[in-house]
């Protein structure tokens, strides 16, 4: 049975998408006007995704969704919008899930209700085109087979799967909160407020059970005799404070998983869309540590997070108790100024840790600087200083890291034993004037006791949060830029500009500098000044200039990769603001320097269609393989035993420096777009290999700028 109530057309994707998000608690989106561009042009349906999301924070991942998956998808997949396996030549269909519950799968329909259907009865509505095609062969062989019942009923899904289950539907997408929106609003999707809460009541509970059982046993114990009901007492205590533990350690597990992945997203998040000025004089050591360092930040935010709050609680519970027991007044004044010494200290600390984490992360850059530097340092340096000022930083490290850990150690051990001397002799004078009673007493060391766990606690959370802040000094300019999103454009102006001719008459330039001027921080001399360029439809222009004279600036400037210092490009007389990043890169497709590119480590396939999206399609696949055999890759296609489908890279097949050039040609033209930017990408090809591959790059990129060495 399929559900034909729940199928949104096309042209209210994103009124379906509005809904969707309003539901799901992701927040509001103002899709009023939004119309998709035509369905199977995905790059433009991406930049309408991200014209209507990316205001919100919001974000459309493209999954695919296979036959044999599909159960699991839709229970686990929402809120996602997935396509319908309509028939060619029909219009394309959507469903809106929403969730899950007790195996049902939430979904909104067009006019706005929610419908709770079976994961039966959405199968049926997604797929029945594609079963349709195979329906009447299995139905036949069932009704030969004599099956009937709920036999017949499995027996038909499984024959069924055992022919479609690599199918796919056309596209799904999952609607998800952008790792680079406010920290609250993330807070608010994970829960966290009510986890904490929940983390706290834990804790207190833990702590004053474990309090009450210590003060149980020690009242038995200091007045003589233990009696069985006081020993069942504390054993009984203890027992109840387990599960509470458990819950602990459940709630931590639960909330890191959740933190540790939504930090690693906005991380990496942050590494795409980093200032590159920022990053323009690190070398690969520097850049390695602030991975490193990223690792330290996910376990001390997490650690120092569940440390502070348990610290916290056990502070507050001490110092009840001790308050409780005799001498309260000066075991309270030394509990508090062992509290200012613990927070002195770790200042101390601080600056120690810092000075040893800034050594090992200079070691860690020269070491990845030698290693990437080995075979020239062979040849070409002295063999009597090839590690020269090694030592020198080892010696360092060592010297400021002892200094640190003996920081750490006065802070965590030192602290919490000299409290217990201060502590017992605060609490002697008033237990040797007399008059406190065995409870008293026990409670008074039990205090004691909870007052030195407290306080360990502490310490090792002030060490933590010192090694988290360390850690962000090197991490903060990462998660900072996640939170700067890429201009979306005006709604449906890429797709509309890039999926017909020219908006502007064909006199007028597709791609304008007026002005163009880059300068770069702490230079004195602009890199580009007073550049203008117009480029009209079927231009081929050749730019050539010396080493440092601009034209790698001028390329960032075409691509849109670094805005101009003054001047600005224009797009068919709009700029990449209006344009939006992902409509910018849709229409003018770029191929970096050589040393800028980079062979992932992959499938051909997958590197040469990085640029159409991936999973590919047997389109794609036949156009990859026509595009490298124009470019004189056949040779190399028919040498790999998997053909297109080898895996190269650092760990498969390797490439060849001039097959490495035409691999990266091949992937800027299978990219497609309406301005094709070459920088030096044909400087690796001899002059028999250049003659071979320009005809097909005139071809498939007629508009083109080409930037040489003269």
């Amino acid at each position: 049975m399929t559900a034909t109530n729940l199928l949104w057309p096309h042209d209210r994707l994103a009124e379906a998408a509005a809904l969707l998000c309003a539901e799901a608690g992701l927040g509001a989106v103002a899709a009023g006007g939004a119309l998709p561009p035509p369905p199977g042009t995905t790059r433009a349906l991406a930049a309408f995704w991200i014209g209507v999301l990316q205001p919100a924070s919001l974000e459309a991942e493209p999954v695919v969704c296979s036959y044999a998956a599909h159960d699991e998808f839709v229970l686990r997949a929402a809120p996602a919008i997935v396509a319908v396996a309509s028939p060619p030549g029909e219009p394309v269909l959507y469903v809106a899930l929403l969730g899950a519950r007790h195996g049902r799968v939430r979904v909104i329909a067009p006019g706005g209700e929610i419908l709770a259907v079976s994961v039966e009865t959405l199968r049926n509505t997604l797929w029945a085109p594609v079963e349709g095609r195979f329906a009447p062969f299995v139905d036949q062989l069932l009704d030969e087979a004599a099956v009937t019942g709920r036999q017949r009923a499995r027996a038909r899904r499984r024959l069924l799967a055992d022919r479609i289950d690599e199918c796919t539907l056309p596209a799904a997408w999952l609607l998800r909160l952008s790792p680079g929106a406010a920290a609250g609003r993330h807070g608010r999707r994970l829960r966290l407020p009510p986890r904490v809460l929940q983390l706290v009541a834990a804790n207190v509970g833990i702590s004053v059970l474990s309090a009450t059982a210590w003060v149980a046993l020690g009242s038995g114990a200091l007045s003589g005799r233990v009696e069985a009901g006081w020993l069942a007492l504390f054993l009984l205590l203890l027992a109840t404070a387990l599960p509470l533990r458990w819950l602990q350690r459940w709630i931590e597990g639960r909330a890191a998983l959740d933190i540790g992945a939504l930090l690693k997203q906005r991380l990496l998040l942050g590494a795409l869309r980093v200032d590159p000025d920022a990053m323009r004089h690190m070398g690969a050591g520097q850049l390695l540590a602030r991975v490193l360092e990223s690792e330290v930040v996910e376990a001390g935010l997490l650690a120092a997070g569940f440390a502070g709050v348990t610290a916290g609680i056990d502070l507050a519970v001490a110092a009840w108790v001790l308050y409780q027991g005799p001498g309260s007044g000066l075991s309270l004044l030394a509990f508090v100024g062992f509290l200012v010494t613990t927070i002195a200290l770790s200042a101390w600390m601080f600056r120690r840790l810092r000075a040893a984490t800034v050594a090992r992360l200079s070691v860690t850059h020269d070491l990845v600087e030698r290693l990437l530097g080995h075979r020239t340092r062979k040849v070409q340096q002295d063999a009597d200083h090839l590690h020269d000022g090694e030592d020198d930083l080892l010696a360092g490290y060592l010297e400021r890291s002892a200094a640190a850990d003996r920081a750490s150690v006065a802070l965590s051990s030192v602290l919490t034993t000299a409290w217990l001397v201060v502590g017992m002799a605060a609490m002697g004078g008033a237990i040797a004037r007399g008059g406190a009673s065995p409870g008293a007493m026990a409670i008074g060391i039990g205090g004691l006791l909870l007052a030195q766990q407290a306080l360990a606690r502490f310490a090792s959370a002030l060490v933590q949060l010192g090694g988290l802040r360390v850690a962000w000094e090197q991490v903060g300019l990462l998660h900072r830029a996640a939170s700067v999103d890429d201009p979306a454009g005006a709604r449906n102006l890429g797709h509309a500009a890039s999926g017909s001719e020219a908006s502007l008459p064909t006199a007028s330039p597709l791609l304008e500098c007026r002005g163009v001027g880059m300068h770069y921080p702490g230079r004195s001399v602009a890199a580009l000044a007073g550049c203008d360029l117009a480029i009209h439809r079927g231009d081929q222009v050749l730019v050539e200039g010396p080493s440092g004279g601009g034209k790698s600036s001028l390329v960032q400037s075409l691509l849109g990769l670094r805005e101009p210092t003054t001047g600005t490009v224009l797009l068919d007389g709009l700029d990449r603001q209006s344009h939006g990043a992902e409509g910018w890169r849709a229409r003018v497709t770029g191929a970096p320097q050589f040393h800028a590119n980079h062979v992932f480590g992959g499938t051909l396939a997958f590197n040469l269609l990085l640029g159409r999206g991936w999973p590919a399609t047997p389109a794609d696949l036949d156009d990859a393989e026509q595009v490298c055999r124009e470019l004189g890759l056949g040779p190399l296609l028919e040498r790999m035993p998997a053909g297109i489908n080898q895996m190269v890279g650092e760990t498969g097949w390797q490439l060849s420096h001039g097959e490495r050039s035409r691999l990266f040609l091949a992937r800027a033209l299978l990219q497609g777009g309406e301005v094709f930017v070459f920088d030096e990408s044909f400087a690796a090809l001899d002059p028999e290999t250049l003659r071979e591959v320009m005809p097909a790059v005139r071809r498939r990129a007629p508009t083109m700028v080409v930037v040489a060495h003269p």
